[in-house]
């Protein structure tokens, strides 16, 4: 798989587990936000689009209404990464990635110590070129925290796994 596919089919499998582990702390619009995101994995491809974007409006006030609602954060870039996958990249893509970029930014300054907001840090860091703020090694630190504190967390350990496996392919 080319790493752009990779990295946007990574960053959103992370929060695919209702309930798998915690989401940071948030309101209720954000966490109706998550629940959005989600939901629209399983939906067909048709109504996805619009399940993302009612997502990302609820997200939208969830951190609206309080700039340190995490979890609002966390579902904003969830929905944004989602919905940029689901539509392609087109002429405004770059700024709704960076927008993604910001989002999980502010996720983690808010939930530094999330599993599922370490992972997607992670996942981001290993695989964005190093002119775009990548660094593998930093990445799969960001996994390893995110593997002591929920050692039994599937994304990061499958991400983990995959990267050895590319890693080794490459050389």
């Amino acid at each position: 798989m080319a790493p752009g596919a990779r990295l946007l089919t990574v960053l959103l499998v992370l929060a695919v587990g209702p309930g798998a582990f915690a989401m940071p702390p948030g309101s209720g619009d954000a966490g109706h936000a998550m629940e959005l995101c989600q939901r629209a994995e399983t939906e067909p491809y048709d109504a996805r689009v619009e399940t993302l974007t009612r997502g990302l409006a609820l997200a939208e006030a969830a951190v609206g209404a309080n700039e340190r609602d995490g979890l609002g954060q966390f579902a904003l870039f969830c929905n944004l990464a989602r919905r940029i996958r689901q539509g392609g990249l087109r002429l405004g893509s770059p700024f709704e990635v960076m927008r993604a970029f910001r989002a999980l930014d502010r996720a983690v300054a808010l939930a530094p110590t999330d599993p599922d907001v370490m992972t997607a840090k992670g996942a981001l860091l290993i695989e964005l070129p190093p002119f775009l703020g990548g660094d593998a090694e930093e990445g799969v630190t960001w996994l390893r925290r995110a593997l002591a504190i929920a050692p039994d967390h599937a994304p990061a350990r499958a991400y983990l796994r995959d990267d050895a496996d590319v890693r080794r392919a490459s050389r």
